[in-house]
């Protein structure tokens, strides 16, 4: 995990802070604090989420400023930041993730939906269940590739082993990207 801090890359970086959040690993703590100011902003969002999740809640308020941030790597930053607002599963996120759920980005507003989804929000869960069934291949595509993953709101169930993948001949000749063929979801054994 220490390592993973070090790389040069920084989805590796993300990686290692966010698991060591979600694994609760409390030795990595001083790592985690000496990688405060991490050049890459998505990284910073990770280590914050980490310290919460690690029973240091002090910087959690610093998330708020990374979702609304207007630099270079807006989208990425407010994506990775919707990412994990989901997870620390504080109700108090809701504000800044119905934020994001409008913006202009798509992949931060998918973020934003599956996050509020994670935080029991039934509006969301009915937006990520609309990709799945949309006429678009790239929108089914998002959408399965989500709601198979998150828990059932309350629950603490993931839909997971139930929910699969599939792909569906399209019964008209129009070509997409790929092909004739289209993701859509089923519900069975794997």
């Amino acid at each position: 995990m220490l390592n993973g801090l070090e790389d040069r890359n920084q989805i590796v970086r993300f990686a290692a802070a966010f698991a060591a959040g979600e694994l609760k690993l409390v030795d990595v703590r001083p790592q985690l604090l000496n990688h405060l100011s991490d050049p890459d902003p998505r990284v910073r969002v990770a280590i914050r989420f980490a310290l919460h999740k690690l029973g240091d809640p002090s910087r959690t308020s610093d998330l708020e400023g990374y979702a609304q941030s207007y630099d270079a790597s807006k989208g990425l930053c407010s994506g990775a930041t919707a990412f994990v607002l989901g997870r620390l599963g504080e109700p108090s996120a809701v504000g800044v993730l119905r934020l994001l759920r409008i913006d202009d980005n798509p992949v931060v507003r998918l973020q934003a939906e599956e996050s509020l989804f994670l935080l029991g929000d039934s509006r969301a869960e009915k937006a990520i269940t609309a990709l799945t069934i949309s006429r678009f291949p790239d929108d089914r595509c998002l959408g399965c590739e989500r709601w198979p993953n998150v828990p059932s709101p309350g629950s603490g169930l993931s839909r997971g082993p139930n929910y699969f993948m599939t792909i569906q001949k399209l019964p008209w000749s129009r070509p997409w990207p790929w092909g004739q063929w289209m993701p859509t979801m089923a519900m069975g054994s794997r």
